[in-house]
């Protein structure tokens, strides 16, 4: 039999899942929830300082000369757009930035970063800061420390004040980059030097050909260096081999030592050159490292000397048709940091907490191939749900073992009652096996739960222990384990001996009696039909208990022998494969299959929940 999938199609399917796996996706939740609060603490706070800008047009008179009044305006439009795209340039540019390291202190604006690295700092500073232009410019800069913030971004917006007017103003324009030529151009020739001096100091003319070489050279080296040590092996071969005079042994071992001072002085050079090559490979990797900084001081010069030679062309410009730029709003010390966002986090980490909790549950659910409910023993096995029993607790246990069926499972029984009446209409063919594929499903409390059904209606019902290797009936109804079906199969003694009444009226029992030594062959007897048919003249109704058919093939002997077999599954824990296995070693021997009842089942919907559903 193949088991099928478990189809869901309601909410109450849905919330079944959810309130079946609370456990875990509170956990997770919980994990992830835990995971973002403590990130909370540890992640450095961030402060946020802004200072704003704002461009102002000088007076201007407008004189149409040859030009109409629109294009006028978009002559002006236009100048006014590239001023302020030269702001937001300078103010982000790396001129200013020194300026403020400068004034602050490396080491007390990025105490984390070495003095020695200053590049890394300028890195760190224009990384941290945002400028956005339009007629007011807004600076922003982050910093964990809000006074250095609000400090660094009112330093930077005077020093871009003052620089912006030197930028602008014809010679000081001019003289500025020209400064900035000087100073790259000295940079450059440092780094071309440098570069220079790497190459002389290695001898480095073509690595690629060095190396290519070296390994041609290896390459033919080790190609000779087998050679010889085929010859060594030759001649050892032969010294070995032949018996030679003492003249032409000597020879020999003269030859194979020169051979072997060969092999070592060839080992020694391939060792060299490879050292060698080693070495041209990290002389490569710092040469692509001077010459990127070559290239990068080239484009930087040529940028500035175009810039320059603008500046010279432009230095005719009059100086009040500059855009100037004035202070609305300095940066003042945050209070409240900006990073992390707390809040969101937390909400974030809520959502996917429940999100997350959600799906490992359906995930969960969907790998977990274990019965929840009667209909997935119709479903999945295909066969009758006889009915499905809830887990019970202590004393309702010890209730059974009374003779009395506790009020939670006294209709569920019952349905178990009629199932099996109508299936049985025939006094008699009422021999009933009840089996479960593992250990643990609860199939001997099953059996005695029909049982007091059975006996409540009149008829006599005899309940018989065939579970030979792990016997408990006799301990539900307090009743001894000696003289049972294991003496009355061996002959020891006679069936009246060994059927005992209980407590409960209508209701008998046939202990397992003495554990036997080979329980399967007693069940294999003819002597066990014989049994079983005289016990249909003794009974209304016989149910035998049995061990698991996984576990021994007891049952297997049995099932054929009765009128029908009655599953027990265990909800949560017996997997889908496993029952239909059981199922099928049934069909195999051609074993009636009356259908399984789900044993401890749980509830885990809330019980007015699942009323209103």
């Amino acid at each position: 039999m193949n088991a099928k999938k478990r189809s869901y199609h309601t909410m109450r399917d849905f919330l079944f899942v959810v309130f079946k796996h609370k456990v875990l996706i509170i956990s997770l939740f919980l994990i992830i929830f835990l995971i973002a609060a403590v990130s909370c603490f540890f992640i450095p706070s961030t402060y946020e300082a802004r200072a704003k800008l704002l461009v102002k047009e000088p007076a201007r008179q407008t004189i149409a000369l040859t030009k109409s009044q629109d294009t006028t305006r978009y002559t002006s439009n236009t100048k006014k757009q590239a001023d302020i795209d030269l702001a937001v340039q300078l103010l982000k540019g790396r001129y200013l930035a020194e300026k403020v390291l400068d004034t602050i202190g490396l080491e007390t604006l990025f105490p984390h970063i070495d003095s020695n690295e200053p590049e890394k700092a300028l890195f760190a500073l224009q990384n941290s800061l945002t400028v956005s232009g339009g007629t007011i410019i807004d600076v922003v800069f982050l910093h964990s420390n809000p006074a250095l913030a609000a400090q660094t971004v009112n330093i930077l917006v005077e020093e871009f004040l003052e620089h912006y007017l030197s930028v602008q103003k014809q010679e000081q324009q001019y003289e500025f980059f020209k400064n900035q030529v000087e100073l790259i151009e000295k940079r450059l020739q440092k780094s071309q030097k440098e570069l220079g001096l790497f190459r002389n100091e290695h001898n480095i003319s073509s690595i690629q050909k060095q190396k290519s070489l070296l390994l041609l050279q290896i390459s033919d080296l080790e190609v000779e260096l087998a050679k010889i040590r085929a010859a060594v092996s030759e001649q050892e071969s032969i010294a070995k081999a032949n018996k030679k005079s003492s003249a032409e042994a000597v020879q020999i071992q003269q030859k194979i030592i020169a051979l072997k001072s060969k092999d070592k002085k060839l080992s020694q050079h391939i060792t060299r050159y490879k050292v060698e090559l080693n070495r041209l490979d990290k002389a490569e990797t710092r040469l692509r490292e001077l010459e990127r900084r070559v290239t990068m001081d080239e484009e930087n010069y040529l940028l500035y000397t175009k810039k320059m030679e603008e500046a010279r062309i432009t230095s005719a410009m009059d100086e009040q048709k500059l855009i100037t730029f004035s202070i609305i709003e300095p940066a003042l010390q945050p209070l409240v940091p900006v990073k992390p966002h707390k809040s969101l986090i937390l909400l974030t980490a809520v959502i996917i907490g429940l999100l997350g909790g959600l799906l490992l549950a359906l995930v969960s659910e969907y790998f977990t191939h274990t019965f929840d409910n009667a209909q997935d023993i119709e479903e999945i096995l295909g066969c009758t749900a006889m009915t499905a029993l809830p887990e019970l607790s202590s004393d309702e246990i010890n209730l059974i073992k009374a003779g009395k069926l506790p009020e939670k499972i006294h209709t569920k029984c019952n349905r178990i009652k009629q199932y099996v009446i109508q299936t049985f209409p025939d006094v008699q063919d009422r021999t009933i096996l009840l089996n479960g594929p593992n250990e643990g499903e609860g199939t001997s409390l099953v059996l005695l739960n029909l049982a007091l059904a059975l006996a409540s209606e009149g008829g006599k019902v005899l309940v018989v222990d065939a579970n030979l290797r792990n016997p408990t009936l006799h301990n539900l109804l307090n009743v001894e384990q000696t003289n049972g079906l294991a003496e009355a199969l061996g002959g020891d003694i006679s069936t009246d001996t060994v059927i005992k009444n209980t407590q409960v009226s209508n209701l008998m029992i046939i202990s397992s009696g003495r554990p036997p030594a080979n329980p399967f062959a007693l069940l294999q007897s003819e002597q066990f039909e014989r049994l079983l048919q005289e016990l249909k003249t003794k009974a209304d109704w016989i149910l035998l208990d049995s061990p698991p058919i996984h576990t021994y093939n007891d049952a297997g002997l049995m099932g054929p022998k009765t009128d029908g077999v009655a599953m027990v599954v265990k909800a949560g824990k017996t997997r889908w494969e496993v029952a239909a296995s059981a199922i099928h070693r049934f069909q195999q021997c051609n074993a009636k299959i009356l259908g399984a009842v789900l044993n401890r089942q749980k509830m885990h919907i809330p019980e007015w929940l699942y009323k209103i559903l």
